[in-house]
């Protein structure tokens, strides 16, 4: 067959790539295996099945195009039409290249694609999507990020030598479970961060294939994190001020959280402890003559108001 193809630390292809043409050269060989260079035969051929590949005459008598069309087995018999006994059969085996085997991809998915495949120097080949609004990928690593749901096609292309494909299905995410990833306790007065992690669909886990320390530093810059918006509030009313008035939520990615994250529970928030310290809703009050009193309304846990001090001071 021919163009070659060549794989990264000279592993085997088992099958050949979905989606490329190759020519096919047939050779007759006398008995001890030697190749005959002039044979007065016509070759013909036929298959077994005809929706995995195309098979068509070649430039030349004894060359066949092959074209790759769907993943399968499909047995190819070439034969000298003047002497149908001197035939060959030929199992032609169409699988996947590009990998991981990909299975639940919903809204918000992060995917490390790679391929065995190089060039003749050793360099990988580029990366694309027939739809970056539902998949965006990163044309150098393969690392991409499902924005929207709907079928999309991922092809990985060695110029001038092949072009494969994958078909993936990304899906409405159908649940989302929260999980506060850290056990601190928020103060005001120091105003630690606290972690929720999230895990969308119904997948072990956001982060799909081997990704590689190029491919997690790519995922940074893509930001998957822009499909997650995050909202406080708090679950008493004993405030009479909005969450986002002192706290501040954003999302963010990090990539072993993702990997590593476990879950039990569904459920579509999660409780951040914190210790309030205490608030007063007035810096400071104005006493005279005409307003010898004023009422001060403080906030906080009964710890810290059981042990509140209120000093008086004069200034004049």
């Amino acid at each position: 067959m021919s163009p070659v193809l060549h794989t990264t630390n000279n592993e085997a292809l088992m099958a050949l790539p979905l989606g490329i043409t190759m020519t096919l050269t047939i050779h007759f060989h006398d008995n001890s295996g030697d190749i005959f260079h002039a044979q007065n035969s016509v070759v013909n051929f036929a298959t077994n099945r005809d929706d995995f590949v195309q098979v068509g005459k070649g430039v030349s008598n004894n060359t066949l195009i092959i074209r790759t069309m769907n993943v399968g087995l499909t047995l190819l018999m070439v034969w000298d039409t003047e002497h149908s006994n001197i035939a060959d059969y030929v199992p032609l085996l169409v699988q996947y290249v590009i990998y991981p085997e990909l299975r639940d991809i919903v809204v918000g998915d992060v995917i490390c694609f790679s391929s065995s495949l190089i060039n003749q120097e050793g360099l990988s080949g580029m990366w694309s999507s027939s739809l970056n609004g539902v998949l965006q990928i990163d044309p150098k690593t393969g690392v991409a990020v499902a924005r929207n749901s709907g079928t999309v096609t991922v092809y990985y292309e060695i110029p001038g030598l092949l072009k494969t494909y994958r078909e993936v299905l990304v899906n409405v995410p159908q649940n989302i479970i929260a999980s506060h990833g850290s056990r601190m306790k928020m103060n005001l007065e120091d105003s630690p961060s606290s972690r929720v992690i999230v895990k969308i669909g119904h997948s072990s886990k956001n982060m799909k294939g081997e990704c590689s320390p190029a491919q997690i530093k790519v995922i940074e810059e893509m930001k998957p994190q822009s499909s997650i918006s995050c909202h406080l509030h708090f679950n008493n009313n004993l405030f009479d001020f909005q969450a986002s008035e002192i706290f501040k939520v954003e999302p963010g990615f990090d990539a072993l959280s993702v990997q590593n994250g476990h879950f039990s529970t569904e459920q579509i928030s999660a409780e951040v402890p914190f210790n309030p310290g205490f608030y007063a809703n007035e810096t400071e009050i104005i006493l005279s003559n005409y307003y010898p009193n004023s009422d001060v309304k403080i906030f906080g846990t009964t710890e810290i108001l059981e042990n509140l001090e209120v000093n008086n001071d004069k200034y004049w």
